[in-house]
């Protein structure tokens, strides 16, 4: 009897230590670098410019512009005293669609058709897969806009390049 009290008593033990053991392994795991500093949706940035009497572009500033994007263009970005615009990239879509004024007030509206080829790029065991995505091509009406160049085709994490040059119609 006082074998079995025994052999209970280590059982005990060993299975506190085992849970014990299995916590410390779960929370000493999670040090910093298990997390995920990675932007979770790249986004693309564009700035505005006209062209000046010599014909050189020069960066300017919109008043009041506003930028619909996402589904069925839902999103609004409307930035007063701003110099361009930065919206998200959808993920895993071969195109997508802008609608921009360069006044929020204006009835104008020009529609920008952005083709791009998405991809996928591994990260970190923290942060997973990121989608990321190079721009082809942009092709837009002119109501308002002179022009639309792909400055930088390649989309990713780093959120200090732009991507488009708007020229505006004076």
């Amino acid at each position: 009897m006082v074998g079995f009290v025994i052999m209970k008593g280590f059982f005990s033990c060993w299975f506190l230590c085992l849970i014990a053991l299995m916590g410390l392994s779960l929370f000493s795991s999670c040090t910093q670098q298990s997390y995920c500093l990675d932007v979770l949706m790249p986004a693309m940035r564009s700035y505005y410019s006209t062209l000046d009497a010599n014909g050189k572009w020069v960066d300017t500033t919109l008043q009041n512009p506003s930028v619909r994007f996402g589904a069925n263009g839902n999103d609004l970005t409307s930035i007063q005293n701003s110099n361009g615009f930065v919206i998200p990239i959808p993920q895993a879509q071969n195109s997508f669609t802008i609608y921009f004024r360069t006044d929020s007030s204006s009835a104008l509206e020009d529609t920008l058709q952005i083709v791009c080829e998405p991809y996928r790029q591994f990260i970190s065991k923290a942060c997973g897969y990121r989608y990321y995505a190079t721009l082809q091509s942009c092709t837009f009406t002119r109501h308002q806009l002179d022009s639309v160049l792909v400055v930088h085709s390649s989309v990713n994490a780093d959120i200090t390049i732009k991507h488009l040059q708007f020229v505006i119609r004076k």
